[in-house]
């Protein structure tokens, strides 16, 4: 059976080799099992057809705005081009959604009526979409489940328009002050969401490249 890092070389995502050695740690022994994932950021499909070929038995999900524009100002063309190839995956469903929306958030989050296993933000990586998107999609995470920021460096990347010079609004710091008092905090999220994060988070593991896991309790 071919390793995450091999299906991910086979469909050209830039999460092999590092990442998907990464997450192999947390999902290989979940991997005949019928567990539900979701990806925010869907490019042009590598990464979720990694899933779907990984995850035998799972269910993928995706949203993506699908108009290419990248929270460090990037534009990239036919950035629609995998919805036309969706349909040849019977285990994957994705919707446009922009995640700097809360409404946009909200509306798609309304349509899942069973929570996920693993969750993964690789959207923009600005500092207003990480955090919000962790407010309004944390309750769609199951118990004993893990929601997942990716390239969370962007916190000390003034390329991100959104980076304050004192970093005070960084996902970083949000995660700092966690660990520090046990508590989130962020100017991003309502103080329910905030609230709930804070009484249903188990940890936070920094510890991996480029990827930071949230343990749900």
């Amino acid at each position: 059976m071919a390793s995450l890092t091999e299906i991910g070389y086979k469909y050209n995502t830039d999460k092999a080799p590092v990442l998907t050695e990464v997450y192999s740690t947390f999902m290989d022994s979940h991997r005949d099992k019928p567990i539900r994932i979701l990806e925010v950021g869907v490019f042009f499909g590598a990464s979720l057809k990694m899933w779907h070929e990984y995850f035998p038995n799972g269910s993928v999900y995706g949203i993506d705005t699908f108009e290419g524009n990248q929270g460090n100002g990037h534009h990239f063309e036919n950035s629609d081009a995998f919805l036309s190839e969706v349909s040849a995956y019977p285990r994957m469903v994705v919707n446009p959604c922009d995640q700097s929306k809360r409404e946009d958030l909200e509306a798609f989050a309304s349509t899942i009526d069973e929570p996920f296993d693993f969750i993964i933000d690789d959207g923009s990586h600005l500092m207003k979409d990480q955090q919000q998107t962790l407010g309004v999609l944390w309750p769609l995470v199951r118990s004993g489940g893990i929601y997942f920021i990716e390239d969370y460096a962007s916190s000390y990347d003034t390329r991100y328009p959104d980076v304050r010079p004192d970093f005070s609004n960084t996902t970083v710091t949000m995660m700092e002050t966690y660990e520090c008092n046990k508590t989130i905090v962020s100017e991003y999220m309502t103080n329910v969401e905030a609230v709930r994060i804070t009484s249903e988070l188990r940890s936070i593991d920094m510890s991996h490249p480029n990827t930071v896991a949230f343990y749900k309790y």
